[in-house]
This record gives structure tokens, C-alpha cells and sequence, in this order.
């Protein structure tokens, strides 16, 4: 009885949103609602135009209109208008398995958002063909609309012969999922997302078995915004063509997850990046961005050349072909992983910005390595430098294999003064090339100490140009070369010092007064100099050297000296 009562009341809803809903075809497999030109119905229409959502009746008519194709029927139309007029909003709905929606015309065959709101929604395995050559279709077309198509489901197929524009002057969006397919089908048909300015594009391929293939070239984010997500094993290709060529522009946004893209070539001048799988050559320009973040591996399996910016944060990068990074490329590591399979020549940049790093492949370095503070960079393959390797203070590069610097290479050491070797080898170290210093603000250059630059446990070899000492007074400083270790020895004359030489010329005078100003600032300090102003100490000791320091080393150096040396006088005045 229950049943029975539900049943009833369930039917009298029903009828009444039928009846609310205005006119439409009763019983057909083929049903209208709304502002509908001409009302659609089963047979071959291809001469006419059909227009949902058409703003030609009175204003006092609701806005909405629908046409449903169901029941295995066929919708054939010359042209469709899914949202035709601003102010209208047209849904197409077409579902199940055997039920179609076919255009024929030439030039936009399907509009979906002309000047107002379209919704098409493809399901349960129906199919949308444009069966003109030259037809396209066209989602968001004019400023202001907005268009939403939606492929969804096992067995559901959309087929265009010509080109597709998600998001031209206006808004689009279109989502093929639950491993529905979606193809254009003639050479040349190209995709567009984000086609115009002022537009906006988003086209979603979401799914296990999900498939869209392209016979053109794909462009996301052409002059418009444009974002093409490719997602949970879906597959996207786009080589089915020899002159096909992919591009993300400067608006434009491809990101995967889980998701695999087919490219003959893709020019990156926007962002690419996420977890997957990139098939084909790819080469970020200069204003391109290439990200992989926590959790996330990204595979290229095609060359890929690099004059952009590429960044690792907490995940992995695998370049599974050749590579290249050029002048003004970048390579930023936080707590990530790049992995090359073949060895690379750096021309740009490679730094170790954060954390631990791991970079994998032999690496020849003709441009800049950085290792920051705080950061350890771990090299598991054999580095060769014939370029400037900087390790900041409190940074540590690790190199598991060998290690050389060429008569070319310039290798900048930041120090501390905590002892702590900057660079260990596991295999044998060949040095050559120039050395250079910068000390940390904190170093203490009133204590005589041994700082260990670099070990090798498969020995060392060679020595590098004798580096430049700045003249300081009472401070020697020299290299000492053993079996596995490279050290800096600095050896302070306590005698020497002199109380208020501020800057270590051997005079107290009116310079030390200045750096006193700029730079300690004490009333302890200043009462120092006082008590001292006129004095000279005995001449420093001349140290060796090849090549003038440049002035921002030598400032650098002598700012931390005299915080140094500042500290501990004045602990011991006190």
C-alpha cells in the first residue's frame, strides 16, 4: 500500500514540472521546454538552424529553454545555438546509449554560449558528431557569454571534424570524464583554449580510460586566459599529426595530475607543471615556468630544453631524454629531486635554495651552481666545472662520485666558523681554477683556527690558483693542501692588534672612526678608539697573491672582520 501511495504521489510530481515547464513535445524521444527555434524534433534538418535560448520572442517569456534527445533518437540540425542571446540560458541534453546530436554546417557548426548561457551535456554513452569538414565548435563565443559542455561517461563520444575553441571572447569550459572520448578528426583541426582577449578557457580531462585526441595543434592560453587540466589517469594526445605543434602562452596554465599528454613539441611560455607524464619534446622559454611540488613526480620523456625557470619543492623531476639548460635557464631546488638520464651541460643556474637536494646525473657545469645557506646539495654522479660554483656559508655540497674544476672554474666559498668541511667528496677530487672567500658576519678572525674546505675520500689532486689575502693586521691567512683535505689556516699575532684600528690599516685615525660609526656604534668601542686615536702598529705581513680582490668581497670581508675583532675586544677591555 505504501509503495502504491508513493508511486502516485511521485507521477503527480512529475506531470506538474511538466506541465510548469511550458511546451514541449509529449512522449517523444526528442523534447523541448522554453525559447526554442524551431521546436526540435526527429528527421533530417540539416538545411535549418536550431537556436536554444533564442531572444527573437517577448521579453515577458521565461529566460530558460531545453531540448532533451533521449530514447536512441537522432537530433540533426545545419547549425546549433546552445544559449543564443544575451540574457537566455539554453541546455542540450543528450543521454544514453544510441542517442545523438549531429551539425553539419561549415564554419561554427555548434555555439555553446553565443551571446548568452549554454549548458550541453553529453551522457550514458550518446554521441555529438560535427560532420562538416569545416565545422567547429565554439564554447563562450562572444564577450560576456558563457558556455559549459560536459562528455561524460563509458561509451560517450564526441567526434568534431574541424577546430575546437574553448573560451573565446567570452567564458568556456568543457570537461570530457568517466572514460568518455572526445576527438577532433581532420588534419590541422586545432584546439584553442583562452583563443581571445578578454576571454577565458578551461578544459578538463578527468579519468581512468578517458581519452582525447587531437589531429592540430593545441594552444592554451593563445591570447585569452586558458587552462587545460589533464587528470587521474586521463590521457590527452595531441602527435596525431607530423605539423602539429603544442604551446602554453603567457596566460595559459597545463597542469596534470596523475594525467599523461602526447605532444610532437610544446613551447612553454606559461606553467606546466604537477605529476605525470609528458610525451615529446618540450622547451620552456624564457617567461616559462616548470613546477613539481610535494608528493609529485613529473616525467618528460622527450628532450627537453630549458631557457625558463624550472622548480623542484619536495618532489621529483625525471628528464628521461637528452636536455639542456640554457644561458638564461634556472634550475630551483627546495627539498626536491631532478633526476637526469643522460649527462647535462649547464649554461644557466642551478641552485640548491632549501633543504636537502638530490641531483642525479653527470653534470658539467659552464654556468653558475649556488648552494645556499642552510642547504645541502647532494651530487650523485661525477661534476665537472668549468663555470663559478658558490657554496654559501652554512651550505654543504656533497659529491658521491668524482669531483674536478678546471683551469676555467671559479669556485666561492662562504665560511663560518664552526669547523664544519663545506664540500666532501666520496670519490677523488681534482682541484684547478680560482678560489674565492666570503666570511660570514660571525667569523672570528681574533683566533687562530684551521677550517677544513674540502675532503676527498678518493684523494686530492692538483691546487688551485693561489688565491688573494686581504692585508689584514695582525691576520695571516694560507692554504694548506694534504692527501684528502684542503684547509684555510688563519693565524693571528695577538701582538699586533692594535685597540681602535677599526679597519686594520695600522693607524688609529679618523677612518676607524668612520667605520666605527657605520658599522659598530658602541659607546665601548668609541671610548677604545679615544684612548688609542694617533697610534701605529708595526707593518703587516705581506700575504701572497695573483689578482686583486673585487670590492665587494673585500668589503665583505672587512665588515666581518671588524665585527669579529670589535666583539673580542671588547670582551677583553671588559
Amino acid at each position: 500500500m505504501f509503495g502504491c501511495w508513493w508511486t502516485a504521489r511521485l507521477g503527480l510530481v512529475v506531470l506538474a514540472f511538466a506541465l510548469a515547464a511550458g511546451p514541449r513535445t509529449a512522449l517523444a524521444a526528442i523534447s523541448s521546454t522554453g525559447e526554442v527555434t524551431p521546436e526540435p524534433s526527429v528527421g533530417d534538418h540539416f538545411s535549418v538552424d536550431l537556436k536554444i535560448g533564442d531572444g527573437s520572442f517577448p521579453d515577458d517569456v521565461s529566460p530558460f529553454a531545453t531540448v532533451t534527445v533521449d530514447g536512441g533518437s537522432t537530433l540533426q540540425y545545419d547549425q546549433g545555438y546552445v544559449g543564443d542571446d544575451d540574457g537566455y540560458f539554453g541546455y542540450l541534453t543528450v543521454t544514453g546509449p544510441g542517442a545523438s546530436a549531429e551539425f553539419d554546417s561549415s564554419g561554427d557548426a555548434l555555439i555553446v554560449g553565443r551571446a548568452g548561457v549554454g549548458y550541453v551535456n553529453l551522457t550514458g554513452g550518446a554521441s555529438l558528431n560535427l560532420l562538416n569538414s569545416t565545422g567547429d565548435m565554439v564554447i563562450g563565443e562572444l564577450a560576456g557569454a558563457k558556455g559549459t559542455v560536459l562528455v561524460d561517461g563509458a561509451g560517450t563520444y564526441a567526434a568534431l571534424y574541424d577546430d575546437l575553441v574553448v573560451g573565446d571572447a567570452g567564458v568556456g569550459k568543457l570537461t570530457v570524464s568517466g572514460g568518455a572520448m572526445m576527438r577532433t578528426t581532420t588534419t590541422g583541426s586545432d584546439i584553442t583554449i583562452g583563443a581571445a582577449a578578454g576571454g577565458s578557457g578551461l578544459m578538463i580531462v578527468d579519468g581512468a580510460a578517458t581519452i582525447f585526441y587531437a589531429r592540430g595543434s593545441l594552444n592554451v592560453g593563445a591570447t585569452g586566459i586558458g587552462e587545460l587540466h589533464i587528470t587521474n589517469g586521463a590521457y590527452f594526445d595531441a602527435d596525431n599529426n607530423s605539423l602539429a605543434q603544442a604551446t602554453v602562452g603567457t596566460l595559459g596554465r597545463l597542469y596534470l595530475s596523475e594525467g599523461e599528454l602526447v605532444v610532437r613539441d610544446i613551447n612553454v611560455a606559461g606553467y606546466l607543471g604537477g605529476d605525470g607524464v609528458v610525451r615529446g619534446q618540450v622547451d620552456v622559454l624564457a617567461t616559462g615556468d616548470v613546477e613539481v611540488n610535494a608528493g609529485q613526480r613529473l616525467d618528460f620523456e622527450g628532450a627537453f630544453n630549458n631557457a625558463g625557470a624550472v622548480t623542484v619543492t619536495g618532489g621529483e623531476l625525471r628528464l628521461l631524454s637528452t636536455n639542456t639548460n640554457a644561458a638564461a635557464g634556472r634550475y630551483t631546488l627546495e627539498d626536491g629531486t631532478v633526476r637526469f638520464l643522460n649527462d647535462v651541460t649547464n649554461a644557466g643556474v642551478i641552485a640548491s635554495a632549501d633543504g636537502v637536494n638530490n641531483i642525479h646525473g653527470e653534470v658539467t657545469n659552464d654556468g653558475t651552481v649556488v648552494v645556499a645557506s642552510e642547504s645541502v646539495a647532494v651530487f650523485n654522479d661525477a661534476y665537472t666545472d668549468n663555470g663559478a660554483t658558490t657554496v654559501l656559508a652554512r651550505g654543504n655540497a656533497l659529491f658521491l662520485s668524482d669531483l674536478t674544476f678546471t683551469s676555467n672554474s671559479l669556485l666561492s666559498l662562504g665560511l663560518t666558523s664552526d669547523g664544519a668541511a663545506q664540500i666532501e667528496v666520496a670519490g677523488a677530487a681534482t682541484l684547478g681554477g680560482e678560489l674565492a672567500f666570503s666570511f660570514d658576519p660571525e667569523f672570528d678572525l681574533s683566533v687562530s683556527q684551521s677550517i677544513p674546505l674540502i675532503t676527498a675520500d678518493g684523494g686530492i689532486s692538483g691546487e688551485f690558483v693561489p688565491p688573494l689575502f686581504p692585508n689584514v693586521q695582525g691576520v695571516e691567512f694560507g692554504l694548506s693542501y694534504g692527501a684528502t683535505t684542503l684547509s684555510l689556516s688563519v693565524t693571528v699575532d695577538q701582538n699586533t692588534l692594535l685597540d681602535g684600528d677599526f679597519n686594520f690599516d695600522g693607524v688609529v685615525d679618523a677612518a676607524d672612526y668612520t667605520v666605527w660609526r657605520d658599522t659598530l656604534g658602541d659607546p665601548q668601542n668609541l671610548t677604545i678608539w679615544k684612548a688609542n686615536y694617533g697610534a701605529v702598529a708595526q707593518a703587516p705581513v705581506a700575504q701572497g697573491s695573483v689578482a686583486a680582490p673585487s670590492p665587494s668581497a673585500a668589503a665583505c670581508l672587512l665588515a666581518a672582520v671588524v665585527a669579529g675583532l670589535a666583539a673580542r675586544r671588547s670582551r677583553d677591555a671588559s
